[in-house]
């Protein structure tokens, strides 16, 4: 197998990692920084921070979506949480479609892709599957408990436990696809080359 091909696949693997890390936590961060600066801070930067200049923009924005939003801090937990799930699927089915124009047009046989894909698509693919839906069931879980009180800084928005159950087990079914998808997918798609 060439080496360009390896390093395509791995980079492939750490690029839905990091998606799925930035898109959990990052949004978890955003969120607990944004409840502490409101709660904190002097009162002019608690008064932009619980409605900046853009909140109608993300409002609208949440809106055109098709979702049910409120207020402001709804749009924000919509907007960070909701959509960047969304966007993982939408990546790795980018990523696996250039490689596969890539191994049909270099190699032509199409049980090749087959071939390529299989190995580590098996535990990847419902990963991926898994960790968006996760976000996804997470927004809706801040959302209410945001809905439930009116006022941001004092609703409690403690992670569940099922969070941290679920990004551990996102996080080893997509470090043994990338091991497979590194180690064992090259194998092989070279025995299928070998064999075609």
């Amino acid at each position: 197998m060439p080496f360009p091909m390896e390093r395509f696949m791995l980079s492939i693997t750490l690029w839905n990692t990091m998606t799925i890390l930035i898109t959990t936590f990052g949004g978890l961060i955003a969120l607990t920084l944004d409840r502490l600066v409101t709660r904190y801070a002097p009162d002019v930067l608690r008064r932009s921070m619980n409605n900046p200049p853009y909140a109608p923009i993300l409002v609208k924005l949440a809106r055109k979506l098709g979702f049910d939003v409120r207020r402001y801090k709804e749009a924000d937990v919509i907007l960070t949480l909701k959509l960047g799930p969304l966007l993982i699927p939408a990546i790795n089915g980018f990523a696996a479609g250039a490689f596969g124009m890539w191994v049909l047009q270099n190699f032509g046989p199409v049980f090749l892709l087959g071939a390529a894909l299989l190995p580590h698509g098996v535990i990847e693919f419902p990963t991926l599957i898994i960790a968006g839906a996760m976000g996804v069931h997470l927004a809706d879980y801040l959302i209410y408990r945001v809905r439930l009180h009116e006022r941001w800084p004092h609703g409690n928005l403690e992670v569940p436990s099922w969070v941290i159950r679920n990004t551990a087990a996102c996080i080893a079914g997509l470090t043994v696809a990338a091991y497979l998808e590194v180690h064992i997918t090259p194998i092989v798609a070279g025995c299928v080359m070998k064999c075609a």
